[in-house]
């Protein structure tokens, strides 16, 4: 499933070590990578919830039935996003689907053993086991203000996997990653199919945010995201 080989890794290793990320294009398999984003242009809404952080709650929403909840608290975000304050709004999909051997595929080839040695080799750390998997998808109006995972729990890296095809970066929806006192950015990471974000969680301080997504295209801007210990 996996391409890089680990003594290939040294440059990885350096910029992980100096930034705390990398973004590495060609580390996971292209047929599986395909796949998968066929598999998720076509999953319907009612796969999906809308996940809501405003001032006043954090919320998944059934994408089809709560259509009401959903613009009254995306509106509350708004006001937050517009006042500065952490918020966010993207669908997503985080149980298992019922007879889903795709998304089993996923979650088995992000918590592979392959993958964890990789990951501890570019962290220089011992990573145990995947805490978090799920699948995220970043229609318009879609965004996430800057923060930084720091202190999540026991997680100690996390990576996004981009399962984007052929994204055109004045849609939005851009990773930025911003300097320590969040005044300067640092770094641009664009959806690109099978592109993988790799992230310090416990050590380095990350601040980053997802620009908000300004284009009604057809084409879905879908990531898998996991966190490890």
């Amino acid at each position: 499933m996996l391409y890089r080989n680990l003594q290939d890794l040294d440059k990885y290793e350096h910029e992980f070590n100096a930034q705390g990320y990398v973004v590495i294009d060609d580390l996971l398999d292209k047929i599986l990578i395909e796949k998968w984003n066929n598999y998720l242009q076509e999953k319907e809404d009612q796969y999906w919830t809308q996940l809501i952080k405003n001032s006043e709650l954090e919320k998944d929403f059934n994408l089809v039935d709560e259509k009401k909840d959903i613009l009254t608290n995306y509106n509350n975000a708004l006001r937050d996003y517009n006042e500065g304050r952490f918020c966010f709004s993207f669908k997503r999909i985080d149980k298992p689907l019922e007879n889903s051997a795709v998304i089993d595929e996923m979650r088995r080839c992000l918590s592979s053993l392959d993958l964890i040695n990789i990951l501890s080799r570019i962290g220089h750390r011992k990573i145990s086991t995947m805490s978090v998997f799920y699948i995220n998808r970043f229609d318009k109006g879609d965004f996430i203000t800057t923060h930084s995972d720091r202190g999540a729990g026991r997680n100690s890296m996390g990576i996004v996997v981009s399962l984007t095809k052929e994204w055109n970066p004045n849609y939005g929806g851009l990773t930025l990653m911003l300097d320590r006192e969040r005044r300067e950015i640092n770094g641009v990471v664009m959806p690109k199919l099978g592109r993988v974000l790799i992230f310090d969680i416990i050590e380095k301080h990350n601040p980053h945010f997802v620009s908000m997504v300004t284009s009604n295209s057809t084409i879905r801007r879908l990531a898998l995201v996991a966190r490890y210990y």
